[in-house]
């Protein structure tokens, strides 16, 4: 009997020993620092690049007439469609008229005597000189008759594109001088895109493959862009001008001011970068560094920082995708400490 009540005591302090190295375990767990962590994505075959944008008419002009005089008639609104090669305004046409008539005359008086002075040089009855002078009389007075000609067709002003009336300045009646606005026009064809984005990208845009941008109006649906061009000019914000042309869909309507988000797609050609949090790395003097979750530690790895994105996103070099990253919890931490995930 009492070598079952020894054996039975030993158990029993084996299991109190076991139970205390428990509890200790998970004593120390719980003061271990807590950390967040989130996996590095690995970037694909292709890659993309997201920016703010916001949308801009494609053109907006100021119409004037290129003389001066009393404007005849003029029957637009704002707001008003018009179609390429609508007359907009007309201009009193009858001073103009009247001069073109006059110089037409004179033009055709100094034409039959070139005709006549042609034939006495023919027959060596008019001198070199004298020909010469009534040629070139003959070409003075056609410059005249065209220049007479032009400001009778100037007279009307036409749409030069699809648009819409934004602003008429005068009404039928007034006097007007040559170049001053007349009417405001916005071409309706569709839209441009401006995008602000850093020089690097500026000089990476021959390594994009194509353009689209999408609105918070219709999240699901991708607009595609044309590249029109870029600034080489920096703005108030330090970032560049990209300018995309789009062209509008009735379907989906969209309209000056409205704010959208720009993509550009290349290929990628740096297959040794991921994404990660921008909120992950960490800066001194000289290096950019992350913190991995390695076998309970936080383990410090220097990386290389490409870019951050508007949307919170860095792409790094250095690590490898799938690595743990820590993103919350790095105030205090050292290269090595023993640390705790968040579930």
């Amino acid at each position: 009997m009492r070598r079952w009540s020894d054996i039975i005591m030993v158990i029993l302090i084996s299991c109190v020993g076991l139970g205390g190295c428990t509890q200790k375990t998970s004593k120390e767990e719980m003061h271990l620092p807590k950390v967040k962590y989130q996996l590095a994505k690995g970037k694909g075959a292709y890659q993309e690049e997201v920016f703010y944008g916001v949308l801009k008419e494609v053109e907006d002009v100021k119409l004037s007439f290129r003389l001066a005089g009393p404007v005849a008639s003029i029957t637009l609104k704002e707001g008003q469609k018009v179609r390429k090669g609508q007359v907009l305004a007309r201009m009193d046409k009858r001073d103009y008229e009247l001069q073109y008539r006059a110089t037409k005359a004179e033009y055709d008086q100094v034409k039959g005597e070139v005709t006549r002075l042609k034939a006495m040089y023919k027959s060596h009855n008019l001198s070199d000189n004298d020909y010469e002078k009534a040629i070139a009389g003959e070409k003075q007075m056609k410059v005249k008759l065209d220049a007479a000609k032009n400001a009778l067709n100037d007279v009307v002003i036409t749409a030069p594109f699809d648009g819409v009336v934004q602003k008429v300045f005068v009404s039928s009646g007034e006097m007007v001088s040559a170049g001053m606005p007349i009417i405001t026009l916005v071409n309706t064809s569709g839209l441009k895109v401006q995008a602000s984005v850093p020089f690097a990208t500026i000089l990476e845009k021959e390594h994009f493959t194509s353009f689209y941008c999408k609105s918070s109006y219709y999240a699901e649906k991708q607009f595609p862009l044309d590249y029109i061009g870029s600034t080489m000019k920096p703005e108030a914000n330090k970032l560049y001008a990209m300018w995309f042309y789009l062209e509008r869909m009735t379907e989906y309507p969209l309209v000056s001011g409205m704010n959208v988000q720009v993509t550009l797609c290349s290929e990628n050609r740096d297959l040794d970068q991921v994404v990660i949090p921008a909120k992950a790395c960490i800066h001194d003097q000289k290096d950019c560094f992350v913190f991995c979750y390695e076998n309970g530690h936080a383990i410090k790895h220097k990386v290389e920082l490409v870019s951050v994105k508007p949307t919170g996103d860095a792409l790094v070099r250095g690590i490898a995708p799938k690595d743990t990253v820590i993103t919350a919890g790095l105030k205090d931490l050292r290269d090595g400490m023993n640390v705790s995930l968040l579930k």
